[in-house]
């Protein structure tokens, strides 16, 4: 707050709604990201500024508001004309209103222009869901690949959710968790916790995550994932409903999984 008072620019307002957003002030962050896009709009370098506006809406996707984050990522798109970041936010809408095709062909831009493991991970859900099995096993294998070689957590987060190579999800997030401490290096470590059946460890490792009380769709299923688990099974079905019924596009795994349970 002494930051924004004395310097009210881009960087100050950008790290304050992220705080807010850790702190579970979903109003006070996506208000701080308007500031923030609002002071780096007209900066000759568009990059900042494109960054905040797609970080926005993400905040507003994280919410259930896909119309809002539609119109989100559409905005930086035409504010920096093939921004990543926005591309791959932009598949994600597609992809929940149901039109793979096209969150497929944005995720292959994508990739070929920043490879990373999470949007690897997206496009083989893509695929997937386009009905083509063997590009989507190719792109999976290519999200280990390049997790291996620079992002663990997001490797282990993949595991996690496809339910495979458990071991190995547990040993890259704990490794990840000593050397990135923060909620969602704990968040990828307790959903690797949970799959391998380690439910006690993972409820003392995600209770400090849930006490924040962060709006994203994923958190919150580890926590209903954490209550069926401890045989709170109203209250996990529970947990799971709502947030089908507010994100039911979160994750096309998760999403399905999701449903298998709260019919189980």
């Amino acid at each position: 707050e002494k930051m924004v008072t004395k310097k009210p620019d881009l960087p100050s307002y950008s790290r304050a709604s992220y705080l807010r957003w850790l702190k579970g002030d979903a109003a006070g962050a996506l208000e701080g990201m308007r500031l923030a896009f609002d002071a780096g709009r007209s900066q000759k370098d568009k990059e900042p500024a494109a960054w905040a506006l797609s970080q926005l809406a993400t905040y507003f996707w994280h919410l259930g508001d896909v119309a809002g984050a539609e119109a989100g990522y559409d905005l930086t798109l035409q504010y920096a004309k093939g921004y990543v970041p926005a591309m791959v936010g932009r598949a994600r809408v597609a992809m929940a209103r149901d039109k793979p095709k096209v969150a497929v062909e944005l995720l292959e831009r994508a990739l070929s222009e920043q490879p990373l493991a999470e949007t690897a991970w997206l496009l083989g859900d893509a695929r997937a869901a386009a009905g083509d099995l063997a590009g989507a096993e190719a792109a999976w294998a290519e999200c280990v690949r390049l997790g291996r070689q620079a992002d663990p957590r997001t490797l282990a987060m993949f595991y996690a959710t496809k339910n495979r190579d458990v071991a190995q999800a547990v040993t890259l997030a704990k490794a990840e968790l000593d050397k990135r401490p923060g909620p969602y290096s704990r968040d990828a470590y307790a959903f690797a916790l949970l799959r391998a059946g380690r439910v006690t460890e993972a409820r003392d490792t995600l209770a400090p995550v849930l006490a924040l009380g962060l709006a994203e769709p994923g958190i919150k299923y580890r926590a209903a994932l954490l209550a069926l688990a401890s045989g709170e099974e109203a209250k996990g079905k529970k947990l799971l409903a709502e947030l089908l019924a507010k994100t039911p596009s979160f994750d096309a795994t998760l999403a399905a999984e999701a449903r298998r349970l709260i019919a189980g």
